[in-house]
């Protein structure tokens, strides 16, 4: 029992620098998780504190929420989260091997809406241990990016208090090695690409810091070739080992992911296309160099008639019908032109016609 309230029930994960257990508030009767944290100085205690008070002004609906926080008489500290009941993605991957690309959809755009988030703080908050088993998905299909024992408060300027310090090899960006640790949002992106490359291949990407001095990363293309190569380009993007060279933020990673899922594609609908319904056929388009016109009625003997059927299928060429129409056309034209020269002979020659001149008066001289 810690503080006369959290009684705990089972080990959920133990590393270097301490423990998860999942804990029985007896004041609230909920379950909670507790993270520990073990490393007991003075650097660390601050660290604790400072970041404790960031996380639990957290509210966010792929976070678990920090409720509490406390250190004992022996100096190893406790945070108290909501406990988040289902598998991580590293329990998933031992049970069921690797996850097709469209499976691993749902859950990386949930993380990287919770990254998002995070990083977006004044000061950001990074999260500094994202692996697959700080990655919770429920029954329900709702993913959780969880365990900030690791996390840090502050810009990509400013290093990390010992307290926070921790790697997880395969992971970890090389530069969360060593003493300084001048990680930024970059680091966070570099271990979610690791997480994505392990949940896609099966297998865990090599040690940056060996990396770093020359071990060659596998493309993912040869553990998985169900893959395509822009998933292959994006994961090996976020997996630069320069943080200069990987995605700027988690949104463009997250595009270049969800574009290679076919996540991020705009759909344009076909302009003035009517479905048919599903019983009906529909026809097939004239094509443009073709005459839409009826086919000409064929007349043949009545000794041998010609199918219906063949007549259908030849119909006259189009520039046939051409010839015929202007044929028709000259033929009326001649026949105009005959009629109104006979026309012309049978008509009698008009003449004027001159008119008597009326007599004039006579005058009487009288």
């Amino acid at each position: 029992m810690l503080e006369n309230r959290y009684r705990l029930e089972s080990l959920l994960g133990k590393g270097g620098l301490g423990a998860v257990y999942r804990a029985w508030d007896t004041r609230l009767e909920q379950w909670v998780a507790l993270k520990e944290n073990t490393l007991a100085t003075a650097d660390a205690r601050i660290q604790f504190e400072r970041e404790a008070k960031v996380l639990a002004r957290l509210h966010h609906t792929h976070l678990p929420k920090v409720s509490d926080h406390f250190i004992t008489a022996d100096g190893a500290q406790y945070l108290v989260m909501t406990f988040i009941a289902g598998a991580n993605l590293a329990e998933l991957l031992a049970s069921r091997g690797r996850q097709a690309p469209t499976q691993v959809g749902a859950w990386f755009t949930q993380v990287c809406d919770a990254l998002t988030y995070l990083h977006s703080q004044n000061p950001p908050v990074l999260h500094r241990d994202i692996k697959p088993q700080n990655i919770k998905v429920t029954p329900e299909g709702q993913a959780f990016l969880v365990d900030f024992g690791l996390s840090k408060v502050g810009g990509g300027g400013q290093s990390t208090i010992a307290g926070a310090q921790g790697v997880t090899p395969g992971f970890s960006p090389w530069e969360q090695y060593g003493g300084q640790a001048h990680t930024d949002h970059r680091s966070d992106i570099y271990a979610l690409a690791a997480t994505l490359y392990a949940m896609l291949t099966g297998e865990t990407p090599p040690d940056s810091v060996r990396r770093m001095a020359g071990e060659v990363l596998k493309p993912p293309r040869v553990l998985n070739a169900g893959l395509n190569v822009a998933l292959e380009k994006a994961l090996l993007h976020g997996l630069e080992t320069l943080p200069q060279n990987r995605p700027a933020s988690v949104d463009e990673f997250r595009q270049e992911v969800e574009a290679s899922l076919g996540h991020g594609q705009v759909v344009t609908p076909s302009p003035a296309t009517v479905a048919a319904p599903p019983t009906l056929v529909t026809p097939r388009e004239t094509p443009p160099t073709e005459v839409a016109a009826p086919a000409p009625v064929v007349q043949t003997p009545r000794s041998s008639p010609m199918p219906v059927a063949a007549r259908r299928k030849s119909p006259a060429p189009g520039w046939a019908l051409m010839a015929i129409g202007a044929a028709a056309i000259v033929l009326l034209v001649v026949a105009w032109s005959a009629s109104a020269a006979v026309a012309a002979k049978t008509r009698p020659a008009w003449r004027p016609t001159r008119r008597a001149p009326s007599p004039r008066p006579r005058c009487d001289p009288r």
